[in-house]
């Protein structure tokens, strides 16, 4: 069993110090990809250690609906040791948050503080539900923190002329990343591709605007999906397009899409992602898919989720 923390003041401030140093590490670079990110729990009762290992399972890593394989939300290591904090900050800089979990004597055992953006601390009384709700809100919040962190990076060497074009275009504020090739850039359409001679990877992103009319909006949305599909992405084999995977669920949530695309009569197909965005009765469709058959889908997801 791991021995308790004692000294834990003087520990998170070198962690503070720590991620600093990271963190300035991670601006200064240019090819920034997006990895499995991963949350810290810092735990002075080792007797919460299994039991919270069960609730972080469904709440911290359940898995990215959407996809055709098990991918979590993300990764969690749980600790009384502070070296054990500092080996996963020093090994991975994409640690999202180190939260530190305590307990509590007072009245009102459940709070929540923030030592500052990167460390919170969560007071409990052997009350696992209020627990359970509080570590929900935190995930939220870490989701969004992880959304705004991968679009600052991609930000800092973005195609900004493009950007303002396709602001103006369709009134939406999307990254551009510089690796990606603009193959369209009309006002009813916009397209940009990503394919390195290197690696078998190929990324897509397009812009397209429909006027709703009084059908579900989803249905619409992924209707107007498959069409751009089926017109502009065409397989070198005849009778070969891109089309939405129909056996497979699509995951809504609010504006967001994710689902499977397939190359009709070919061999090819990888995850798409969607972010709409209505003005009037007009739907603004933001559409990023990707190939890449040999590795995780999650950092195409997020990435696609944050610059959209």
């Amino acid at each position: 069993m791991l021995k308790h923390l004692k000294k834990y003041n003087s520990f998170f401030i070198s962690i503070i110090l720590l991620f600093g140093c990271l963190e300035n590490n991670l601006e200064n670079t240019q090819d920034f990809k997006v990895k499995d990110s991963q949350v810290v729990f810092f735990v002075e009762d080792s007797m919460l250690n299994d039991l919270l290992d069960s609730l972080l399972e469904t709440t911290f890593s359940i898995p990215i609906a959407g996809l055709l394989q098990e991918e979590p939300l993300f990764s969690f290591i749980i600790t009384n040791d502070p070296k054990e904090v500092t080996t996963a900050l020093n090994k991975n800089i994409n640690v999202l948050r180190v939260i530190n979990i305590k307990s509590s004597n007072v009245k009102n055992p459940l709070t929540t503080e923030n030592t500052d953006d990167f460390i919170s601390t969560v007071y409990w009384k052997n009350d696992i539900l209020k627990l359970k709700e509080e570590l929900a809100r935190l995930k939220l919040s870490i989701e969004e923190e992880e959304i705004l962190q991968i679009r600052k990076s991609f930000s800092r060497n973005s195609q900004k002329d493009i950007q303002e074009s396709v602001l103006e275009n369709f009134q939406v504020n999307i990254v551009i990343p510089k690796k990606y090739n603009v193959v369209f850039n009309r006002k009813d359409f916009f397209w940009a591709n990503y394919d390195p001679s290197d690696k078998e990877e190929i990324k897509n992103i397009c812009i397209f605007s429909f006027t709703e009319k009084e059908a579900d909006l989803p249905t619409q949305v992924l209707y107007k999906v498959d069409s751009v599909f089926n017109k502009h992405f065409i397989g070198e084999k005849d009778g070969t397009f891109v089309t939405i995977e129909k056996d497979f669920p699509v995951s809504i949530s609010d504006n967001v899409y994710r689902g499977l695309w397939k190359l009709e009569g070919g061999f090819m197909g990888g995850v798409f992602v969607v972010k709409t965005y209505s003005f009037s009765s007009k739907t603004i469709v933001c559409l990023g898919f990707v190939f890449d058959p040999a590795n995780s889908k999650r950092s195409h997801v997020k990435e696609f989720e944050a610059i959209l």
